[in-house]
């Protein structure tokens, strides 16, 4: 008995989100999934699901747009954990890191600007400016 277009979609994008699942958890899967839509496409496991060549039966515009929303939406969430998806994540967070070290050091320029000032006027002493350095370097 030949299995419906859609129930090997449904079927497939079942297991897709049993590898995002896994993926998410920190867990690598211990068997091969298609990572591109063309992969999925011709991705078959005989008496479970078949492939197909058919851009119809996955496409936004194709027969099930639902389902193909759904797929779409877990392989973006494999691609977030995937080597690439994690550099992407890596960079991201190095230029935050950046520009948040970048904003410490101008507030530790001001901050001193302001106490050399204070203490050219006669408003700070040797012991308020050792109170200031440690409240900035905290």
């Amino acid at each position: 008995m030949a299995i419906s277009k859609r129930q090997s979609l449904e079927l497939k994008i079942a297991e897709l989100s049993k590898v995002a699942d896994l993926l998410e958890h920190g867990k690598r899967p211990t068997h091969w999934y298609p990572e591109t839509i063309d992969e999925f496409r011709s991705w078959e496991r005989p008496g479970e699901f078949e492939s197909w060549i058919s851009k119809s039966v996955d496409a936004p515009s194709g027969n099930y747009p639902e389902l193909a929303q759904e797929l779409r939406t877990v392989f973006e969430k494999i691609d977030k954990y995937s080597i690439t998806g994690l550099r992407m994540r890596i960079r991201a967070q190095a230029r935050e890191i950046s520009a948040l070290a970048k904003q410490n050091t101008e507030m530790e320029s001001l901050i001193r600007e302001l106490s050399d000032k204070l203490e050219v006027v006669g408003r700070l002493d040797a012991n308020d400016r050792s109170n200031i350095i440690q409240l900035y370097r905290k």
